[in-house]
C-alpha cells in the first residue's frame, strides 16, 4: 500500500513539472540593453517596449509608432495600387483590340513558306523526282 501510494505521488509530481513547462513562455521575449534601461520585444504580439528604472521604481512602458504616418503611407499605397489596376486594365483592353497579328507577321509568314517551298523542290530535283514543277 505504501508502495502505491509512493508511486502514485511520484506520478503527481511528475505530471505536475510537465504541465507547468508547457504554461512557461519560453523565449517570449527578446531584450537589448540601452542607455538608461532597455527595449523588451515581445515575440508574440510584436509589441516593442522601453523598461527603466525611475526612483527605484522599474517601469515599462509601450513604443508607439505614429499611426499618422501609417495611415498617410497606407494611403499612398492604395492610391498607388489602383493606378497599377488601372494601367493593367487599359493595357488588357489595348492587347484584346489588336487581336490580329500586324502585316509585318503576315508578310514573314509568306516569306517563311515561300523558302519551305522552294527548299522541298531543290530536294526534289536533286533525287531526280521533280518532273518539271
Amino acid at each position: 500500500m505504501r508502495r502505491i501510494a509512493l508511486l502514485f505521488a511520484t506520478v503527481v509530481v511528475l505530471a505536475g513539472t510537465a504541465a507547468g513547462d508547457e504554461l512557461k513562455p519560453g523565449n517570449r521575449f527578446a531584450v537589448q540593453p540601452s542607455d538608461d534601461g532597455f527595449i523588451r520585444l515581445d515575440t508574440q504580439t510584436g509589441a516593442v517596449s522601453h523598461c527603466g528604472r525611475h526612483a527605484g521604481v522599474w517601469f515599462c512602458e509601450k513604443l508607439v509608432e505614429d499611426p499618422t504616418a501609417l495611415e498617410k503611407r497606407i494611403d499612398e499605397l492604395t492610391a498607388r495600387v489602383d493606378a497599377l489596376s488601372k494601367s493593367v486594365d487599359a493595357l488588357a483592353a489595348h492587347s484584346a483590340a489588336a487581336s490580329s497579328p500586324p502585316a509585318q507577321v503576315i508578310e514573314t509568314s509568306n516569306f517563311t513558306t515561300k523558302l519551305i517551298r522552294r527548299f522541298y523542290a531543290l530536294i526534289r530535283r536533286m533525287k531526280g523526282t521533280d518532273a518539271g514543277s
